[in-house]
Order: C-alpha cells, then structure tokens, then sequence
C-alpha cells in the first residue's frame, strides 16, 4: 500500500532483504509511472539481483487522459508501455491492472485491448487486482502465455480456476500462512472454505475506507511481526481511538469463525485480548 511512496534507495533496501531468502523469486513493486525516468532507474538497480529478480510491476499512467486506446495528450497506454518495454529489454514487465487506483474517466486501465495492442512487446504479465475473474481468460485468449497474477483476495480461487498463476495481495501482507492454507485447499472440498476464512480476513483489512495500511501495521503489530506500531506515511491517515477500537472487537469475532486458520485465529485473539 505504501510502495508508491518510497524512494528508489528505499525500494533498493526492501529488495535486498527479501532476496536474502534464497529461496524467493521477487517481482519488485513499481514505480510512479508517469515517469519514464523514475522506472528506469529502478531498472538498472533491479539489473544487479540477476535471475532471482522475476520482474517489476508497473501501473499504466494515470495523471493525464486516456481512452480507449485513442491517442490524447502524450501516448496512449499501450504506447507507454510498448517504449517502457523497448527500454528494458532485460527487466520482465508485470502489467497493474488497479483501476481503482489509476482509472480517470474510465480510462488508465490495462485491459486485454491494451494488451493486444503491444504487439510482440515482451510482456511477462498482468496482476489483476479488479476483482472480476472473467478478466484472466480474457487476457489469457490475447497472449495465452501471461502470468495472471490475481491483486483481490476474494478472487483467488476463482482466478485460479480459471487460469491465474498465482496472487500478490494484501493479506499476504499479514495472513501468509491463510493464503497459503487457500492454495493447499485448491482442488479439494475445502477450497471453498479456505477462500471464505480468506475473505472474512480481507475484510478486516477493508474495514476502515482508506485505512487498509494503517490497518495492516496495527495487525503486524499484534502479530509480533514488528515490535512497534509504525507509523502511516502521509497522506495515509492514522486510525482515531474509535477505529481502532471497533476494529479490534471485529477481528476478536472473525478469529472465533476461523476453523482451517485456527492457529492464526488463536494467536490474534489473544493478541487482540492483551491488547485491548
């Protein structure tokens, strides 16, 4: 939630520490993307992480006014990234389709048109984070060979179903081991379960309209993931004492409902009573 916020020293920073897992392939998260420059230079630091590093992701431009592929202003989306990727030819582009966050007019959107329209442009993928699953077979009937990344909690199973390599969400952010709990359960008579406990947590996430950050590090707090309550860049707003308060009697119910992530459950009621 905050990665538009950081500086690219700061991005560098994250970066090196998540690849200190040996484990982990990383898609790093992207840059402002009105700026060619800006991105570009996050490129040339993600060249130093080799192989490891499995792409960036980029969000079309959202400052001034596009439609429907017609040129108005500057470029259109699809020739903003078909030149994005001439420039970085060996960094893989993860395409963000947020529209809640970038749609003016209906317009900053990456959409399978959009797609279409980059030609041969090397493209690794699309994190989708609409929420509507009939996006990923749409996509995948344009270039049947890109990594549909579903970015909506409550949409992973379904997205899965239908095509989707994976997920890059918020509850990762907080609830890794629920989303992983989803993944094991795919394909099983518990799939529909986990996906349900997965939401329930995504909704606690989503309690506070443009909170969702302050949130997640209220949690992560709790968690004992990290020792203080960090605070919200600007302009993220903090959670008043009324927030955060009924907040706390939410999650203590959602955790009591919680069968397939009863450990998870366990150790945030308990948090949230000491808490409290």
């Amino acid at each position: 939630g905050e990665y538009a916020h950081l500086t690219l020293a700061e991005k560098n920073e994250l970066l090196a520490l998540a690849l200190q897992n040996e484990h982990l392939q990383v898609i790093a998260g992207g840059t402002v993307p009105e700026s060619i420059e800006e991105t570009l230079a996050l490129c040339s630091i993600l060249n130093n992480y080799g192989p490891r590093l499995a792409g960036i992701l980029v969000a079309p431009p959202y400052f001034k006014e596009y439609r429907a592929g017609h040129k108005v202003g500057a470029a259109t989306v699809g020739e903003f990234f078909r030149e994005l990727a001439q420039l970085v030819p060996d960094v893989p582009l993860y395409l963000y389709n947020i529209p809640q966050r970038t749609e003016q007019l209906h317009t900053a959107v990456v959409s399978p048109a959009v797609i279409k329209s980059l030609g041969d442009a090397d493209i690794a993928g699309v994190k989708d984070s609409t929420g509507n699953v009939k996006n990923v077979p749409a996509f995948l009937s344009v270039r049947p060979n890109l990594d549909i990344l579903i970015g909506n909690d409550h949409a992973i199973s379904e997205g899965v179903k239908s095509g989707a390599r994976g997920s890059i969400t918020a509850c990762a952010n907080v609830f890794p081991s629920a989303v992983r709990t989803l993944y094991k359960s795919m394909f099983t008579s518990l799939q529909t379960q986990a996906q349900s406990e997965l939401s329930a947590l995504r909704g606690v996430l989503e309690m506070i309209p443009g909170k969702m950050v302050a949130v997640q590090k209220l949690l992560l707090h709790l968690l004992g993931v990290v020792d203080h309550l960090a605070p919200v860049r600007i302009p993220g707003g903090l959670l008043s004492e009324l927030e955060q308060s009924n907040l706390l009697i939410r999650i203590g119910r959602i955790c009591s409902t919680l069968e397939l992530n009863q450990a998870v459950g366990r150790k945030l009621a308990q948090k949230v009573a000491d808490y409290r």
